[in-house]
């Protein structure tokens, strides 16, 4: 058990061997997101908390009992509900901007300009453009008909919960939420990204798998059995919660491999990802042409 966190865990064969053979998808969370000074959806929701307070929406009273629901996503539907009401969805999309680090491009080198040298499909769930700056605009995918269960494109960034490029149609809310995971086509497209693809997970927290609630409770096929993993940070003490977590994620085939938040806390994350995609792409026999591609992206921008 000792050794069962470590600063930087050795990458699993079968990440390396998926990345090569075109078959590894990259699952980015608000984690990755905050690497780059996005704030997480916490923290847009204490803000706009404030902001319903600040313009006369709600009193005080009523701030702090919407200070204490332990769920984000509510909170954020229930202000965006009193701007709406207000003619005041404006304020609601300027925080929403600022939560997302809007129009502002974050130094390189970044946790995303390590992970773009990785050939894989990418798949997100944050709705910042951070990582768009490393695609050309026709590899960005935010519409919900440009997620084909039947061509799922390499080199790819699919925004599954929509982009501030078209801020309408963003997922935040518990009733877009539904319509989203209820869409056939979308379901399909997950399901292929599951079954026959090998998934590493970044940035994820237990709260933020609403995507496998749904293809582990909803999905009415036997998908074939795929090994999936997620990284995840600890602290050191921390060993017997973490294999109370391998228990409960082995049941959705999904393995932790868990990283410590000692010395760096959340940002170590970042030096993670760096070992891995060394590690992949010396034993990648396509990193050459990765990097011209990448480099040509760049200049463009």
């Amino acid at each position: 058990m000792t050794n069962l966190i470590q600063p930087i865990p050795p990458p699993p064969k079968e990440i390396i061997d998926a990345s090569e053979k075109g078959e590894l998808v990259i699952f980015i969370g608000a984690g990755a997101s905050r690497l780059v000074n996005c704030l997480g959806w916490d923290q847009l929701a204490s803000n706009l908390i404030e902001k319903c307070v600040q313009v006369g929406l709600i009193n005080h009273k009523t701030r702090s009992k919407l200070i204490s629901i332990n769920d984000h996503r509510k909170i954020i539907s229930i202000c965006y509900t009193l701007f709406e009401k207000a003619k005041h969805e404006d304020i609601f999309s300027g925080e929403m901007k600022l939560a997302l680090n809007h129009g502002k491009k974050e130094p390189i080198p970044n946790i995303y300009s390590e992970l773009v040298k990785i050939k894989a499909q990418f798949v997100t769930t944050n709705a910042d453009e951070q990582f768009d700056n490393f695609f050309e605009l026709p590899n960005i995918k935010y519409k919900l008909s440009e997620m084909d269960p039947d061509n799922i494109q390499s080199d790819c960034l699919y925004h599954i919960h929509g982009s501030l490029k078209d801020s309408q149609n963003i997922v935040f809310r518990l009733s877009k939420y539904f319509e989203r995971y209820n869409e056939k086509h979308f379901q399909q497209f997950l399901a292929n990204l599951f079954g026959k693809r090998t998934i590493l997970f970044i940035g994820y927290g237990l709260a933020e798998f609403e995507l496998l609630e749904y293809l582990y409770k909803n999905h009415d096929t036997k998908l074939p059995e795929r090994k999936h993993f997620s990284l995840n940070g600890y602290f050191s003490g921390e060993e017997d919660f973490v294999k109370l977590e391998q228990d409960y994620y082995s049941e959705m085939r999904i393995e932790i491999k868990p990283y410590s938040l000692d010395i760096n806390g959340y940002k170590q994350l970042y030096y993670v990802i760096v070992d891995w995609v060394d590690n992949i792409l010396a034993n990648s026999t396509t990193s050459f042409e990765r990097f011209k591609e990448i480099d040509d992206i760049i200049e463009v921008e």
